[in-house]
């Protein structure tokens, strides 16, 4: 049984009742507009938190409390959802009629330690472990490169100029800007002016999820919540193209398309990319006309009377005017994949 519900001002809790499980999961996110003068330090706070705390300052301190509460577990959480990021921590552990006493309970209790004790020098977060972090997080932005095909998606020029264009750890350069009393402040400032989202995924009711949250939220500081939400921005009025010369042995392309229902429609749903691609098929009349497993990769794709054709093989390119009239019409452009 799902149930949602507010706990304080800007505090939400879905709870999921099902005892089909032998372990519970929880999940605290604070909700940020996706801006990128402070992505980054949003995607860094969950990973300096999870450094250690005034009674487990180390990581070492914190694997043997994480054991002693038979071996639970916590992570960092960052996620970006349309305009809105998404930063906080999440946690699961062995349910407590099998562990033969309160984990959960204790387990809010670390998380609760985590989040308002951090561990701290000279009044703000010890800056040897926020230069780590900061380097961790670089790594892990320099890591897209490494699959190629995400990094395509990273690059589609589509939403370039709109907030949504900010990456979900923000933006390498912002990471320089970053000092310890910047990200102490922000994270004071996160605390209290976040709305927030708890979820619970256990065997205990709304009412005991609750009433377990209760010492937690009690020190949560609260002040008027930062608005957050995604504003669609102007639909383009031409093909944003972007390409990028790499060594690689196969090419990469990625395709974008707004499709004029947002969430707040009656009729939005969540679709997968085969549907995206066959709804456009089906509404504008595109047609996938080649597909081979080696040299050449074609695909024809409608929009608006406008259509795209692309391919990876020069010579092909050649011979296409003469094989589609539309072509030969000036109706659809060619476009190399390794462009």
């Amino acid at each position: 049984m799902t149930t949602r519900k507010e706990l304080l001002p800007g505090v939400f809790l879905t709870s999921i009742q099902d005892g089909r499980f032998k372990t519970a999961c929880f999940s605290l996110s604070f909700l940020r507009p996706l801006r990128q003068e402070e992505a980054g330090m949003n995607a860094l706070l969950p990973s300096v938190l999870l450094r250690g705390s005034e009674k487990t300052p180390s990581i070492r301190a914190i694997a043997d409390r994480l054991d002693e509460l038979h071996g639970a577990s916590i992570g960092a959480l960052v996620r970006k959802k349309g305009e809105i990021q998404l930063t906080g921590l999440f946690a699961d552990c062995l349910e407590d009629q099998y562990a033969g006493e309160a984990v959960f309970s204790h387990l809010l209790d670390f998380v609760s330690e985590l989040l308002f004790c951090p561990r701290t020098e000279h009044g703000a977060f010890v800056p040897e472990l926020v230069s780590q972090e900061c380097r961790n997080l670089q790594n892990a932005m320099q890591s897209v490169l490494d699959d190629k095909g995400a990094y395509c998606e990273r690059q589609m020029a589509m939403c370039r100029g709109e907030r949504y264009a900010c990456g979900r750890l923000g933006e390498p350069e912002e990471l320089d800007k970053i000092d310890v009393r910047t990200l102490w402040a922000h994270d004071k400032s996160v605390l209290a002016s976040s709305r927030v989202e708890l979820f619970y995924l256990g065997s205990k009711s709304v009412g005991e999820a609750e009433a377990l949250l209760q010492p937690l939220l009690a020190h949560l500081p609260r002040t008027a919540c930062v608005p957050v939400g995604t504003n669609p921005g102007p639909q383009p009025q031409a093909l944003r193209r972007f390409s990028e010369v790499m060594p690689l042995a196969q090419s990469r392309i990625s395709l974008g398309f707004r499709t004029f229902v947002d969430r707040s429609a009656v009729t939005f749903r969540e679709l997968t990319d085969e549907e995206i691609v066959d709804a456009i098929t089906r509404a504008q009349g595109a047609d996938i006309l080649r597909a081979d497993s080696g040299k050449v990769y074609i695909g024809l794709v409608g929009y608006d009377d406008d259509y795209v054709l692309y391919t990876n093989d020069p010579a092909y390119a050649k011979q296409a005017p003469q094989e589609f009239e539309e072509i030969a019409a000036g109706h659809i452009q060619i476009r190399f994949a390794e462009e």
